[in-house]
C-alpha cells in the first residue's frame, strides 16, 4: 500500500531536503511555463532552441514528478507550436480576445461568482494572498490578479521561495507549504479543472487545448500531493 501511494505523489515526506528541493523546482518549473502558455504570446518563444527547451522542461519536470506512466506527458513535438509568432496571436486573440469568453473565461471569478459582491470578495482574497507575500501583479501584462497566468506564477514563486527557505534551513519553508495548499483549495482546484475541461472540449487539437491538458494532468498530481 505505501507503495503505491508512493508512485502517486510527488515525493515521500520522509524523504531528504534535497528531493524535497528537486522536486520543488520540478512543480515550479511546470507552474511557470504553464503560466507563460496562457500569456499573451511571445515571438521569443518561436525561436527553434526555445520551443524545443520548452517542451523538454516540461516533460523532464513531470518525469521527475511522478512514476506512473498514465500521468507522465503525452510526446510533445514542436508541431504543437502554431507555425508563426501570428498565428498563436491569432489564436489566443479569437480564444481570449478583448471581450470574457463566456465558454471558457481564464479568471477564477467568472466560475462560481454570479453576485458582484461575492466576485469582490475572491478578488480581495485573491490580492490578499500576494500581498502577504509582499507582491503586486505588473502592469506590464496587464492581467487581472485571477487571470490563469496569474495564479500559476504565484505558485511558481512560492515553490522557489521554499526552495530557498530549505537550501539556507530557514523556518519559512513551512510557511510556503501551508500557503500553497491553501491557495490550491481556495482557489486553483476551484476553478481551474473546469476551464481546462472547457478549452479541451472546444479545441482539443489546439496550442491552447494541449496545454489545458497538460494543466489538467498538472493539477492532478498537485492534488494528491495534499490529499
Amino acid at each position: 500500500m505505501e507503495d503505491r501511494l508512493i508512485t502517486r505523489i510527488f515525493i515521500h515526506r520522509g524523504a531528504d531536503v534535497g528531493e524535497q528541493i528537486k522536486a520543488l523546482e520540478a512543480r515550479a518549473t511546470v507552474y511557470h511555463h504553464i503560466s507563460l502558455a496562457f500569456l499573451k504570446p511571445d515571438a521569443g518563444l518561436f525561436r527553434a532552441p526555445a520551443k524545443g527547451s520548452f517542451l523538454r522542461a516540461l516533460k523532464k519536470a513531470f518525469s521527475h514528478l511522478t512514476s506512473d506512466p498514465s500521468r507522465k506527458l503525452p510526446p510533445l513535438p514542436e508541431a504543437l507550436f502554431p507555425d508563426s509568432p501570428k498565428s498563436l496571436e491569432d489564436e489566443f486573440r479569437r480564444l481570449f480576445g478583448h471581450t470574457v469568453s463566456r465558454d471558457f473565461p481564464p479568471y477564477e471569478t467568472e466560475y462560481g461568482s454570479s453576485h458582484v459582491f461575492q466576485q469582490t470578495q475572491s478578488l480581495a482574497d485573491i490580492t490578499g494572498f500576494y500581498r502577504a507575500f509582499g507582491l503586486e501583479v505588473s502592469t506590464e501584462q496587464r492581467q487581472r490578479p485571477d487571470h490563469i497566468s496569474v495564479e500559476l506564477e504565484f505558485m511558481h514563486f512560492l515553490a522557489m521561495k521554499e526552495v530557498h527557505a530549505l537550501r539556507n534551513n530557514r523556518e519559512g519553508a513551512g510557511i510556503c507549504e501551508k500557503a500553497m495548499r491553501k491557495f490550491l483549495d481556495d482557489h486553483l482546484l476551484r476553478w481551474a479543472p473546469i476551464f481546462c475541461d472547457r478549452l479541451l472540449a472546444a479545441h482539443p487539437d489546439s496550442f491552447y487545448g494541449r496545454m489545458a491538458e497538460i494543466l489538467k494532468r498538472f493539477l492532478v498530481l498537485e492534488s494528491s500531493l495534499f490529499p
